[in-house]
């Protein structure tokens, strides 16, 4: 074969080139003393353990279990290293990238926003890998002890990697919002590392760990230890699908359409987990799996919404509407997936109110499905209980939008979502304490319709009047809103149309002098030595 034959048949490998993030993030781990002195810290201690366990007196007494309490140990000093030291990492370097001084590095490159989290993400999965391996050859030692066997090891080892590599996700998202460094570290001490810690608490206790081993031993992995094992990665990376595709949203130039991405990956991930649930449902043969599982799902994810959604900007670069369609039907469907806070908001609306039709339809369908009962529980509480808090939701959501467009038009458009948390906290706290002073009682004893967290109590109790005064007032809320913002809604529905070029071109804003003409002389320029 001529060497011109080969170099066609193998020049597509010239065009694979690796993610030039990914190269410069592994490159200066490598040079950081931090990553390596972590990494002998730990192995340090790893030989430290596993030494005093060969050498204590009460070997003999722990009988079989030896190599689990060893392999806990290892397992618990790798996830104190790793959990905390390189979500911190990471997100200190991402947030050194993202300061002022050096933001426009993320700007000037034809990188997507897409790869450069990529690569980050990348490099940061690498740095796990390599802490990782560090501690395998030590938790793979315990087995030899007894007490413990390689399908839970190696198990237990991937799970611990997909929760590490999802903690450098959340970190990297963290780093990549739009907030002052004070409220990042705020974030990171009083939401981060209570979540790093509950993380650390449930991985290794998860009961169905120690039960994966087993069942792969005892013959039922089809049965029972495969579908939990799809079930729990599949919910994982749908989980850090989100908060990759944050992250894209939180680096993109605000010309360009940042929430398309995010808001189509919601709507697949809305889809995918009412699969999920109406499968398990099938399978296990409850409907409360679907009802209650997937219920939950879509109000968390419309209020998560609804709180992201507030803090869009409504202006549209003539970047954006070249992508807007021209035919209606597809525009009012785009409306929803463009940036805009009134489109975040009604997709949000759509998914949870959506969710809850689905629900009852399929209660409905659930005995022409299976041949039994759907269930036996009253769904009217739970239909009511939704609607209320849907309903709270989208009030505070649009009275905030008014207050800020009324009072601080020109302040950033992220002020809604405080003043959204500021109206559920404020009126509640003011109430209990008013309450207080007058009855001697506390306000869980008592309805007040129109405060969205009283509402928690009537549910609670199932005192059906509460909850229907609550529905009432959450309902005439949302009214006012709407009443309050119809001018905007109009306006921004109106706006959403694809972009035209002017007819006649735009007069300069300042007078541009005329230049000298050959038959009138100028002044004489200046002599050049």
């Amino acid at each position: 074969m001529s060497e011109a034959v080969k170099s066609t048949r193998f020049a597509w490998l010239r065009s694979i080139e690796p993610n030039a993030v990914l190269v410069k993030d592994l490159r200066q781990a490598a040079r950081n003393w931090s990553v390596t002195g972590a990494v002998l810290l730990m192995m340090a201690i790893f030989f430290i353990v596993s030494l005093g366990f060969l050498l204590t007196d009460e070997m003999a007494g722990r009988g079989n279990y030896l190599g689990a309490q060893l392999f806990g140990s290892i397992a618990g000093v790798m996830m104190a290293v790793t959990f905390i030291f390189l979500p911190i990492y990471v997100g200190i370097r991402s947030i050194a990238e993202r300061a002022s001084a050096s933001a426009d590095l993320l700007y000037i490159t034809t990188m997507s926003p897409a790869r450069i989290i990529a690569g980050k993400f990348l490099s940061g999965a690498a740095l796990v890998g390599i802490f990782f391996t560090a501690a395998l050859p030590f938790m793979v030692f315990s087995y030899l002890l007894r007490g413990i066997d390689l399908p839970t090891i190696l198990l237990t080892v991937g799970y611990l990697y997909v929760l590490n590599c999802l903690l450098l996700l959340a970190a990297m998202m963290l780093a990549s919002m739009g907030i002052h460094f004070i409220f990042k570290i705020l974030i990171a001490l009083f939401v981060g590392l209570p979540l790093i810690i509950y993380t650390m608490v449930g991985a290794l206790g998860t009961a169905m760990i120690a039960g994966f081993g087993g069942a792969l031993s005892g013959g039922r992995f089809l049965a029972e230890a495969l579908p939990l094992i799809l079930t729990i990665l599949l919910n994982i990376g749908l989980i850090a699908g989100l908060l990759f595709f944050l992250c894209v949203s939180f680096i993109t130039p605000r010309t360009a359409n940042r929430e398309f991405p995010l808001r189509v990956y919601c709507a697949v991930m809305w889809a995918v987990i009412g699969l999920e649930a109406g499968v398990w449902a099938l399978v296990e043969d409850e409907w409360e799996i679907f009802g209650y599982g997937f219920g939950v799902f879509c109000g968390l994810l419309a209020a998560l919404g609804i709180f992201y959604a507030i803090g869009q900007e409504d202006h549209l670069s003539v970047r954006v509407r070249r992508d807007i369609p021209r035919n209606p039907l597809r525009r009012a469907v785009a409306f929803l997936f463009f940036n805009g806070a009134l489109g975040g908001l009604i997709l949000s609306c759509l998914f949870s109110f959506g969710g809850l039709l689905l629900i009852f339809a399929g209660l409905e369908a659930w005995p022409m499905l299976t041949g039994s009962s759907s269930s036996t529980h009253d769904w009217s509480e739970f239909c009511s209980g939704f609607i209320m808090l849907g309903l709270y939701l989208i009030a505070h959501a649009l009275m905030s939008l008014w207050i800020h467009r009324t009072w601080l038009p020109t302040r950033s458009p992220m002020w809604p979502r405080l003043f959204f948390l500021v109206s559920i906290g404020i009126p509640y706290c003011a109430t209990f304490v008013i309450y207080y002073l007058f009855t001697q009682d506390f306000l869980e004893d008592g309805t007040i319709p129109g405060i969205m967290l009283n509402s928690f109590y009537a549910m609670a109790d199932g005192d059906e009047e509460s909850v229907y005064a609550h529905l009432i007032a959450a309902l005439v809320l949302t009214v006012g809103a709407l009443v309050l913002n119809a001018k905007w809604i109009f306006e921004r529905l109106k706006d959403f149309k694809p972009y035209e070029r002017p007819a006649t071109p735009v007069a300069p804003t300042a007078s541009v002098k005329a230049a000298p003409s050959a038959t009138h002389e100028g002044p004489t320029p200046p002599k050049l030595d």
